[in-house]
């Protein structure tokens, strides 16, 4: 199969139509050369607002939700219903024949409910137990883009909410992609608010970021899972954002010559 990779989208760029369309048009440009793509997409800040207008209580523990039944309605309403919908739209717009489904489509993501976190309950999300390539394959190999909501179903039906981050990872290991790639509304990963991103971050340090409390809410789990891919064997990791111009996501995703590449330790150059 041609070269793969996945692209994690944050719901913080979904929101951003300066942003997000210039990527599609990236995106199709470089289709169109004989590259693969995966997208997957969160929509924690529109399903935060939903929740508010709902009168919802929004609870969170180190940048991780905790859904309750009322809250995996509105996840599953503005995830699969609403976002991943208004994806495939702005895709096809753009040429890109796309097919939105969620980790719960063809049993994309199996999980286990999350057990007991230091006495936390996370209600209704899901440790991915298994990931099932077969229709991802199906999608890619019939030339279709497949875009992936973060939902789940475990061994009883159950649908569960899961971590945009770490579905892009389990199914960027799962087919050994070439690049993975978290995509958001800011440049890179910076030190503090007034500093200017960091060109390139060892695992090691980003680490001791989460530590330091430099790297705080949804960081958080992207690093866990930047560890992850490498552990996996993926190599090739970044985070970008922030770009209004199709050029520029071109350049990134081609040669990373914006945002953040996040390297293992030993490949790590001061």
């Amino acid at each position: 199969m041609k070269k793969i990779i996945v692209i994690k989208i944050g719901g913080s760029l979904i929101k951003q139509a300066e942003m997000l369309e210039p990527l599609i048009m990236a995106l199709k440009k470089l289709i169109n050369q004989g590259t693969k793509f995966i997208i997957v997409h969160g929509g924690g800040p529109q399903a935060d607002e939903l929740n508010q207008k709902l009168g919802i209580p929004i609870k969170k523990v180190n940048g991780k939700r905790i859904t309750d039944s009322q809250t995996l309605l509105t996840v599953k309403m503005i995830y699969k219903g609403l976002l991943n919908t208004d994806l495939v739209a702005l895709c096809e717009k753009n040429g890109i024949p796309s097919i939105g489904i969620s980790g719960v489509d063809g049993k994309i993501a199996e999980v286990v409910k999350r057990p007991l976190i230091n006495g936390v309950d996370f209600g209704f999300v899901g440790d991915i137990k298994k990931i099932n390539n077969d229709l991802i394959n199906i999608l890619l190999k019939k030339n279709y883009l497949p875009i992936i909501t973060c939902l789940a179903i475990d061994s009883n039906g159950q649908v569960f909410n899961i971590n945009a981050d770490t579905l892009a990872t389990e199914i960027a290991l799962k087919l050994k992609v070439n690049k993975l790639i978290f995509a958001t509304n800011v440049a890179g990963i910076s030190e503090n608010k007034n500093n200017k991103y960091i060109k390139q971050l060892s695992i090691d340090k980003a680490e001791k970021m989460i530590k330091n409390g430099t790297a705080t809410d949804g960081m958080i789990p992207k690093i866990e899972n930047i560890k992850k891919a490498f552990m996996g064997g993926i190599n090739k990791i970044l985070i970008v954002g922030g770009l209004k111009e199709q050029s520029k996501w071109i350049n990134t995703i081609k040669n990373d010559d914006y945002g953040t590449v996040i390297v293992p330790n030993y490949k790590f150059i001061k």
